[in-house]
């Protein structure tokens, strides 16, 4: 294990992982199926909010607390997706499409949608330390963009938060060793990788 995978899996997490591991009677049928485990279980938040306390996502980073960045950020499109819902309700002329609904649901067709284009290759080449990269990039982008005070000039910050859930969804699938599952896709185009 490298200095990475050991910041990021440590004792404690590798007990919550166990423990999650015994709870689910089979193992995923599917890549989303596993994402899907995996992001509910993210669902489940502590209270923290990245929108809240983006100062603190440096230490968590460093510390190896990657489910801690996952939940937060999972907290916030959740958060963010209640309160469309709820303008939706009290604003119906708004067209649906500009007021999509960011569910768990959501966060794991967008996490499938990404896995069908990038493969298992991207991740698989660097593993847990191409993920720390990766995730370290999105924080010190939300951060910087928090700090200036400024809009993004590309992608949004709810993008930005969704890629914090996919990368700590990632590595939490690379340590469950459920990142190579197939697709359901892939399942049914190629049934040989069952």
């Amino acid at each position: 294990m490298n200095d990475i995978e050991e910041r990021f899996v440590t004792p404690k997490l590798r007990g919550e992982l166990t423990e999650l591991q015994a709870t689910w009677p089979s193992a995923p049928d599917d890549w989303e199926q596993a994402a899907a485990r995996v992001v509910k279980e993210l669902s489940f938040t502590s209270g923290w909010s990245l929108d809240r306390d983006a100062s603190l996502m440096e230490g968590y980073y460093e510390q190896g607390h990657w489910s801690i960045l996952g939940r937060a950020a999972l907290a916030d499109l959740i958060t963010q997706a209640e309160k469309i819902e709820r303008c939706q309700i009290r604003l119906p002329h708004i067209p649906h499409s500009v007021l999509t609904s960011m569910t768990v649901d959501k966060v794991v067709e967008t996490l499938a949608r990404k896995q069908s284009d990038y493969g298992p290759r991207n991740i698989d080449r660097f593993g847990q330390q191409g993920l720390s990269v990766r995730l370290w990039d999105k924080i010190a982008r939300y951060q910087n963009l928090r700090l200036k005070g400024v809009g993004p000039q590309n992608e949004t910050l709810e993008d930005t938060k969704m890629d914090i859930v996919g990368y700590v969804v990632i590595a939490i699938m690379l340590e469950l060793d459920w990142f190579k599952i197939p697709l359901s896709d892939d399942l049914i185009r190629h049934p040989e990788h069952e």
